[in-house]
């Protein structure tokens, strides 16, 4: 079966890279060109090729008989997509102290009123912690987080942590605060390739 599928790829890439148009039942594709041929020489840094996909006749009846089913709104996923150093537009998860510093992501809104919510650094090597105080924060959004980064912070690898009680569209908080944490560093600390972990 393998083989099969296999095979059948092969002939449709082929096809489509010899400049014909394939139909399967499934889809039909196309193949498309970019930029200006110039005195007929194709040039790859100005021109490109790809393939435009159309919903043929069997996938547009499956559509018509499908029932969709709504089992319950997705559940909330907290999570770090990336940060940065505004100081600098390093990603790497330095930082720079009493400067600007970024995290992007879902769900990380600092907002609650037990003791633990907020953003800690603890440093891997002495475990001290220091938190960041309120009014350091430019950005609080579910997707962004801006804010300055303490200036008593040493150099050294930090796991920086966020304790929130954030619900998306609510009013109302979670009873449980979620966590997550990342690695960054300050200095020369070789750091900010953990992925982050999630309470």
């Amino acid at each position: 079966m393998t083989h099969v599928v296999t095979l059948f790829q092969r002939i449709v890439a082929r096809f489509l890279m010899n400049g014909f148009n394939v139909n399967t039942g499934l889809f039909h594709a196309v193949p498309r060109f970019t930029g200006i041929i110039e005195q007929g020489i194709w040039n790859p840094e100005k021109n490109g090729i790809y393939v435009s996909f159309i919903q043929d006749k069997m996938i547009r009846e499956e559509i018509a008989k499908t029932e969709v089913v709504i089992k319950g709104e997705k559940a909330d996923v907290m999570y770090i997509s990336g940060v940065e150093d505004r100081s600098n537009n390093m990603t790497d998860g330095s930082m720079t102290p009493g400067r600007n510093f970024a995290i992007f992501g879902a769900y990380l809104r600092v907002v609650g009123d037990n003791e633990t919510v907020g953003i800690t650094f603890r440093n891997t090597a002495t475990d001290a912690v220091v938190k960041l105080g309120n009014d350091m924060f430019s950005t609080n959004d579910p997707g962004k987080l801006i804010f300055i980064v303490p200036s008593e912070l040493g150099n050294g690898t930090y796991e920086l942590t966020i304790t929130t009680q954030y619900m998306k569209g609510k009013n109302a908080l979670r009873k449980t605060p979620r966590v997550i944490s990342t690695s960054v560093f300050v200095g020369d600390g070789s750091g900010g390739g953990d992925r982050p972990e999630i309470e």
